[in-house]
């Protein structure tokens, strides 16, 4: 088992959401009281669901991660940096959207 240790940036749109809601709620103290967790996907590893105050996202990681094996893939130790190096100037990025969105129809 190998682990990749890697930081993706990655706008779940949480303040673009929470500005739809009426002004009553102070949309800062909702982003403070925050317990964002993280939990992987059992039927995919390479997606992780981030569980947060407005809801969940899906966040899955297989566009830069099957790039990534199959470039480990390659025996030539020049030809690998070579292909790692243009991986990474293509920034790949993880895919991203909503599971369960608990506020809509709040502001109704």
């Amino acid at each position: 088992m190998s682990t990749l240790v890697t930081f993706d940036s990655l706008d779940l749109g949480l303040l673009d959401t929470l500005e739809t809601i009426e002004s009553t709620l102070d949309q800062y103290t909702s982003l403070i009281c925050n317990a964002t967790t993280f939990t992987r996907d059992p039927l995919d590893p390479t997606s992780v669901f981030v569980h947060h105050v407005l809801g969940v996202h899906w966040v899955s990681f297989r566009n830069w991660k099957t790039a990534l094996t199959d470039t480990l893939q390659i025996q030539d130790i020049d030809d690998e940096e070579k292909t790692i190096g243009e991986l990474w100037k293509r920034h790949v990025p993880s895919q991203c959207g909503w599971v369960v969105d608990t506020w809509s129809g709040q502001n109704e």
